[in-house]
């Protein structure tokens, strides 16, 4: 008898705790929503896999200015559109030229055969076979340039993109401040 009336009351006890929440919800509907409108606005602006937020556009009457934010680990990763195609790139100045992972490139649509991967490059993985191509534009902000030469490392051998000096150097400038790097074209 004791142990039904136990049930009994946990049972009643759910009850009320779903009433209360339920009560809470309908209450509190118009805030509940405008917070979850506010996370997923702030969450939106982030690649969730790789924590990049949105590089900063800020322009004046000479200028255009893209502030990229340093993730944990100090790197600069941004968003970028390469021949009109969403590519995420590492800023990287030790790279000499822009270098694409096969699956991007791929992705983008920059054919590469098996027979184009005739030259060799030492990469941050190591030695890998790499095949030249050509960029018709790469978008970062507002920051466009054109005709850029990169390569593709052969597949499997590159985790991230790398955005290489023969970009930053067609830039008017770029510089480290805080932990933002600046470029300015």
């Amino acid at each position: 008898m004791m142990k039904r009336h136990s049930a009994v009351l946990r049972e009643t006890a759910l009850w009320i705790l779903a009433g209360v929440i339920g009560f809470l919800v309908v209450f509190y509907f118009d805030q509940l929503t405008a917070k979850i409108k506010q996370f997923q606005a702030v969450t939106s602006r982030l690649d969730i896999k790789h924590h990049v937020p949105q590089a900063e556009t800020r322009k004046n009457s000479w200028e255009n200015i893209i502030a990229i934010q340093a993730n944990r680990e100090g790197h600069f990763l941004t968003h970028a559109k390469i021949n009109d195609e969403d590519t995420l790139l590492m800023v990287d100045t030790g790279a000499t030229m822009i270098a694409l992972s096969y699956e991007t490139a791929e992705k983008i649509g920059l054919g590469v055969n098996d027979s184009d991967f005739s030259k060799v490059a030492r990469t941050a993985n190591g030695i890998s076979k790499v095949a030249h191509v050509d960029i018709d534009e790469i978008t970062i902000g507002d920051i466009t340039v054109n005709n850029v030469k990169a390569i593709v490392v052969e597949p499997g051998k590159l985790d991230i993109n790398l955005l290489g000096m023969n970009f930053l150097s067609k830039l008017k400038r770029f510089e480290v401040s805080g932990k933002k790097l600046l470029l300015v074209q």
